[in-house]
C-alpha cells in the first residue's frame, strides 16, 4: 500500500535526522564548535552548559515526534482494517479502541451502517460528533467480555494482545462473543519489532515508553495462527506491515 510506503520513508527521514543530534549529543566533545570552545577558553562549565542545551533539544525532539508518529501509526493501521472490512458487517466490537479508534477514519455513509461498541481499561472523552456505545472493562485481568456468546459480526483489536498477560483466554472469549461467520481483525509487533521498538522508546524516545514496557508478548506468524487456530479460527488474511514490524491477521469462526 501506499500508505506503508509513505510510513516507512518517513519514519527512515526522521529517524536519521534524530541520530544526527543524537550522534551530537554523544560525541559533543567533536563537534567543531565545542573544539572552538576550547580554544578560546571557554571554561569546562559553559562546555557543560552547551552540552546540556544540545540533550535539551533532543529530549525536546522526541518528545514532539511521540504524538504524530504515534498517530501515523494507529492512522495506518486504522486504514488497513476499513481496506479489509467484510462485507454484511453490522454489529461491531472494538477492544481497545483507545483515544482515536479506527472506524473515527470511516466515511459517514460507512459509519452509520455499523452497530459499534468500542472497549478499554479507561474512559475517553471523544471530541468527534460520532456516537457509538463505549464500556469501561479491564479484559486482562477479568479474562471475560461483558457481552452475550455470538452477538458480533466483527471484533477488532489493534496492538492490544501484546499487552495482554492471558492472550490465549483473551482470543477464546473473542471466538464467543462472535457469531458464527463472523470475524477477527487484530494487528501486533512482530516478535523481529522487539529491539527496534525498545530501542527507539528507551534510548531514542520517539516512541512511547510506557506502551513498550508494557509489552508482555511478541508474536511472529506462527505462534499468532496456533493462538487464533487453537481457539477455533480459520486464518484469512495474514501479512506483514510497516517494514515488516507488525502483523495484520483476519480470521474467521
Amino acid at each position: 500500500m501506499k500508505l506503508d510506503l509513505f510510513y516507512s520513508i518517513g519514519t527512515i527521514l526522521v529517524i536519521r535526522a534524530y541520530l544526527k543530534l543524537y550522534y551530537i549529543q554523544m560525541r559533543g566533545k567533536e563537534t567543531k564548535e565545542i573544539r572552538k570552545m576550547l580554544r578560546e577558553g571557554k571554561s569546562k562549565l559553559d562546555i557543560a552548559k552547551h552540552i546540556g542545551i544540545i540533550k535539551s533539544v533532543t529530549i525536546l525532539l522526541s518528545e514532539l515526534l511521540q504524538k504524530p508518529l504515534g498517530w501515523l501509526s494507529s492512522y495506518i493501521r486504522a486504514k488497513k482494517v476499513i481496506y479489509h472490512l467484510p462485507k454484511n458487517v453490522h454489529r461491531v466490537l472494538d477492544i481497545g479502541c483507545g483515544y482515536k479508534p479506527w472506524f473515527f477514519y470511516l466515511n459517514q455513509e460507512a459509519f452509520q451502517k455499523l452497530e459499534i461498541i468500542g472497549v478499554d481499561i479507561v474512559q475517553y472523552s471523544y471530541s468527534e460528533k460520532v456516537q457509538f456505545k463505549f464500556v469501561v472493562a479491564d479484559v486482562d485481568h477479568s479474562n471475560y467480555l461483558p457481552f452475550s456468546d455470538n452477538c458480533f459480526d466483527l471484533v477488532t483489536s489493534l496492538a492490544v494482545i501484546e499487552h495482554l498477560q492471558d492472550y490465549q483466554s483473551f482470543v477464546k472469549e473473542v471466538y464467543r462473543v462472535l457469531k458464527p461467520g463472523g470475524y477477527f481483525i487484530l494487528t501486533t509487533p512482530h516478535i523481529s519489532a522487539k529491539p527496534i521498538l525498545e530501542f527507539l522508546a528507551f534510548k531514542f524516545r520517539i516512541i512511547s515508553r510506557e506502551a513498550v514496557a508494557d509489552h508482555k508478548q511478541y508474536f511472529d506468524e506462527k505462534k499468532i495462527v496456533q493462538n487464533l487456530e487453537g481457539a477455533g479460527f480459520s486464518i484469512v488474511e495474514l501479512e506483514k506491515f510497516e517494514l515488516g514490524l507488525n502483523i495484520f491477521v483476519k480470521a474467521k469462526k
